[in-house]
C-alpha cells in the first residue's frame, strides 16, 4: 500500500488525482451499480453499471485532460508564458523589468544568456526570500542554483512509468530536480528553525510574496523567459527604438489578460463537457437503467381502453 501510494505521489497532481478517484470512487460505483435492483430483477444490471463506469472514467481525467489541451492551445499560439499563473506572470515579469534596466533590446533577446543572469537575480530573491535573508553566500548559491535549472531545463524525462515507479536515471530531469531539492532543504535546515513544510518555497513580489515549488519556479522561469526573450529578439530584428521598460510592461500586461483568457476558457471548457457526459451515457441505453426491476407491469402506462357508444358515450365497462 505504501509503496502504492509512493507511485501515485511520484505521477504528480493529477495522477494522484485519477488513481484515487478511480480506486476509491469509479471502481466502487461501477461494481455497485451490477447490484442496482438485482434483488427485483434476479440479474446483474451492466447496463447501468455501463453507463456509471463511462461517467466516472470521462469526468475524472476530463478536469485535466481539457484544461491541458487548451493550455497548450494558448501557449503554442500565443506564447510559452502562457502557461504561467496569472500572479505570476506578474510577480516574474516585475523582477524582469527591473533586471532589464538599462539593458538593450537586443541584448534582452539573447536567450542563454539572460537566462544565466536573470536566473540568479530570480533565485536569489527566492532563497532570500524562503530563507529569510540568512544565506552568507548568496550570490554563489543563487548562481549555482540558476545553473542547476538551466541543466534541469535541457535536461530529458525519465518518463512517466520509471517516475511513476520511482526508478533512477542519471541526467533525467526528475532526478537533476530532485537533487537539487535535496540541497535546498539542506540549506532550509541550516538556516531556518523546524517547520513541517520542509520544501516550500516563496518568491518577493511588488505586491506581496507568492508560494512556489522548485519544479514549478524553474517551469514557470523557463516559459516566462523564453516568451519575453523571443518577443525582444523580434523587436531589435526590426529595429525598435523604444522604451524597453515600456515594451516589457506591455508584454506582461498582454500575457496576463491572456492567461486570465485561457483560465476562463478552460474552466467552461470542463463545464461544457460534463453537461455532455450524461447524453453519451444515455445514449447507451434508451431507457433508464437505474429503473429497471421498479417497472410496474408491462401495461401500467397505457391509458385505460375505452369504448364509445352510440352518441360518442364513453364506456369503460367493456
Amino acid at each position: 500500500m505504501l509503496a502504492t501510494m509512493d507511485g501515485i505521489e511520484r505521477g504528480g497532481f493529477a495522477a494522484s488525482f485519477v488513481a484515487q478517484d478511480f480506486l476509491g470512487m469509479a471502481a466502487p460505483r461501477t461494481i455497485k451499480g451490477l447490484s442496482r435492483n438485482s434483488d427485483a430483477t434476479g440479474k446483474k444490471n451492466t447496463a447501468y453499471a455501463t453507463s456509471v463506469a463511462i461517467r466516472e472514467i470521462l469526468s475524472g481525467p476530463s478536469l485535466f485532460i481539457i484544461p491541458s489541451a487548451i493550455l497548450w492551445g494558448a501557449a503554442k499560439f500565443f506564447g510559452p508564458a502562457n502557461r504561467v499563473k496569472f500572479d505570476y506572470i506578474k510577480g516574474i515579469g516585475d523582477q524582469f523589468n527591473d533586471f532589464a534596466k538599462g539593458k538593450s533590446a537586443e541584448s534582452l533577446g539573447q536567450t542563454e544568456a539572460v537566462k544565466k543572469d536573470f536566473y540568479k537575480e530570480a533565485f536569489k530573491n527566492m532563497l532570500n526570500t524562503s530563507l529569510d535573508n540568512k544565506v552568507v553566500d548568496i550570490d554563489a548559491k543563487a548562481q549555482h542554483f540558476a545553473d542547476a535549472a538551466m541543466e534541469i531545463e535541457k535536461a530529458k524525462s525519465k518518463g512517466f512509468i520509471k517516475n511513476l515507479l520511482g526508478k533512477p536515471v542519471a541526467g533525467s530531469k526528475e532526478d537533476l530536480t530532485g537533487a537539487l531539492m535535496d540541497e535546498y532543504v539542506k540549506l532550509k535546515k541550516q538556516y531556518m528553525p523546524v517547520s513541517d513544510n520542509i520544501v516550500g518555497m516563496s518568491f518577493k513580489t511588488k505586491e506581496g510574496t507568492l508560494g512556489t515549488s522548485l519544479g514549478k519556479f524553474i517551469d514557470d522561469l523557463k516559459n516566462y523567459t523564453n516568451d519575453i526573450t523571443g518577443t525582444m529578439a523580434k523587436k531589435a530584428k526590426k529595429g525598435f527604438k523604444g522604451s524597453v521598460e515600456e515594451a516589457i510592461s506591455k508584454f506582461n500586461f498582454s500575457r496576463a489578460g491572456s492567461r486570465f483568457v485561457t483560465t476562463t476558457l478552460m474552466t467552461l471548457g470542463v463545464f461544457s463537457f460534463f453537461t455532455i457526459i450524461p447524453k453519451l451515457y444515455k445514449s447507451t441505453c434508451k431507457t433508464n437503467p437505474a429503473l429497471q426491476g421498479l417497472e410496474g407491469p408491462a401495461d401500467a402506462n397505457k391509458p385505460a381502453e375505452t369504448e364509445k357508444k352510440d352518441g360518442g358515450v364513453e364506456n369503460e365497462n367493456k
